[in-house]
């Protein structure tokens, strides 16, 4: 059963978060149904995804009326997506700093803000490899089949406790590795200039991809804890987006794999 007192006892570090930031509401503040259940948090999680794919729908088809009513060359066009691109970008990285500050009224539209500007970023992100590549949609389904495979994975490591990430230099390391990441992938991109086809690339999305498989267990550890202790429901939005954005991370990297590897074919200009 819940016990209170369990909070001092236990040492993790989104229940330290809940204790220092946001107002813990347990089970004897409400009534049974209204506590984190496994459920919740995944129903959230593919609502998030739903929203995410309804954005790239209409992003598609405002897209695509506007290239139909304009007159631009091909160049214009690219120009104008990759800017669209880099505000979608900074728009999540704005949004994600948000989590950390925001009460916690503001995360499900926090989460659903997330959701339908990654959507966006994705329509765009897909629209660059098609008209680079030809064989997108093979691709696409086999980066959905390893996202599952890696997913059930991740799921089993966690299940098993072969790996505990509910201390906090586990948080401090994802954190470090984050920081790592986005930093190398900024030179790469923006100073060497390097391509897919560099060594280093393969480097990056190998990096990416183990990052991304230790927070999925940061976030199965915090999904378990908020269960275990019976906290409100009003937390799960902050797991489910975790869930999401991870989710993506890795699938994303994985049709970047698939780029570095050749599995992708050029089109012939």
């Amino acid at each position: 059963m819940y016990n209170k007192n369990n909070f001092k006892n236990k040492n993790n570090f989104i229940i330290e978060r809940f204790k220092n930031g946001w107002k813990i509401r347990s089970v004897k503040d409400s009534d049974q149904s209204s506590t984190c259940s496994v459920k919740s948090i995944a129903f959230k999680t593919f609502l998030l995804f739903c929203l995410s794919f309804l954005s790239c729908i209409f992003t598609h088809l405002i897209f695509n009326y506007w290239i139909n009513k304009t007159v631009i060359s091909k160049i214009t066009k690219l120009y104008y997506i990759k800017r669209i691109m880099v505000c979608c970008i900074v728009a999540q990285i704005a949004i994600s700093i948000a989590t950390f500050f925001s009460s916690l009224k503001h995360q499900k539209k926090i989460s659903i803000s997330m959701s339908i500007i990654d959507g966006i970023s994705i329509y765009f992100f897909f629209y660059l490899l098609n008209y680079h590549f030809y064989n997108v949609g093979q691709a696409c389904c086999l980066a959905i089949v390893a996202t599952a495979i890696l997913f059930m994975s991740v799921h089993l490591i966690y299940k098993l406790n072969i790996i505990k990430v509910n201390r906090y230099k586990w948080r401090m390391i994802l954190f470090a590795c984050a920081f790592t990441l986005i930093l190398t992938e900024l030179i790469a991109s923006w100073v060497l200039k390097i391509s897919y086809k560099h060594p280093l690339y393969l480097f990056l999305i190998g990096g990416s991809l183990f990052f991304a498989s230790i927070t999925l267990l940061r976030d199965f550890d915090d999904m378990n804890t908020l269960v275990s202790y019976q906290i409100h429901k009003d937390h799960e939005w902050i797991i489910a987006l975790g869930f999401y954005l991870n989710i993506i991370y890795i699938f994303i990297n994985i049709i970047r794999l698939l780029m570095a590897t050749g599995f992708l074919k050029e089109r012939e200009s």
